[in-house]
Parts: C-alpha cells; sequence; structure tokens
C-alpha cells in the first residue's frame, strides 16, 4: 500500500490579527518550493473556516524529499517567523496514503 511517499498536515494557530501575515509568508514560501523541489509533490494551505488556524498539506516524493525540504533557506524562513506569529506551536501530523484520488488540482 506504502509508496514510500510521505504526507503531512501541519495546523498553525495565528495570533489575532497575524493570520494575513502568516498566509502571505507561507504563500512565498510554497512558491519557492513550487519552482525549486521537483520531488515536493503537493504543498498548499487552508483556512479553516470560523477558526483561527492555517492548515498545512505535503506530499513528498519519500523522506529524503522532506529532510531536503527542510533544509532549504525558504523553509528555515518560514520556520524563522512562525512562532512570532502564531499563539502556541504548530501540531503536525505525518500518515501515508490509504484511499481517495488527487487530480483536478490548481496551483
Amino acid at each position: 500500500m506504502s509508496s514510500g511517499e510521505i504526507h503531512i498536515v501541519a495546523t498553525f494557530y495565528p495570533k489575532p490579527g497575524k493570520a494575513d501575515e502568516l498566509i502571505a509568508i507561507g504563500k512565498e514560501c510554497a512558491e519557492k518550493v513550487h519552482a525549486t523541489e521537483p520531488d515536493t509533490l503537493i504543498y498548499y494551505a487552508l483556512k479553516v473556516q470560523d477558526k483561527d488556524e492555517v492548515i498545512f498539506v505535503e506530499k513528498y516524493k519519500n523522506q529524503a524529499t522532506v529532510d531536503a525540504h527542510l533544509k532549504t533557506e525558504h523553509f528555515q524562513q518560514l520556520a524563522a517567523k512562525v512562532p512570532d506569529l502564531t499563539t502556541k506551536p504548530f501540531d503536525i501530523k505525518i500518515g501515508s496514503f490509504l484511499f481517495g484520488y488527487e487530480g483536478r488540482s490548481k496551483m
């Protein structure tokens, strides 16, 4: 069932008035990921309706791709800014694909 792909869902909790700034730096990071990390297969964010939460959804080809992503300058810049913009540490979940489909995506 597992193809070696790594799926990550990270939930961020912005401070009051800081969601837009968190979203902006996330978008900047996503653009750099798209341009420079071909083995990062999915990387997007969602704003949770009626809650102060931003969820990042990521999919990597394998663990080596995750490790490389964590070392990039754009990820390091994002990680350095997040604590000042959030009320608590982000919640991260890592898993493997079970069922469903991917497609009809947009960038």
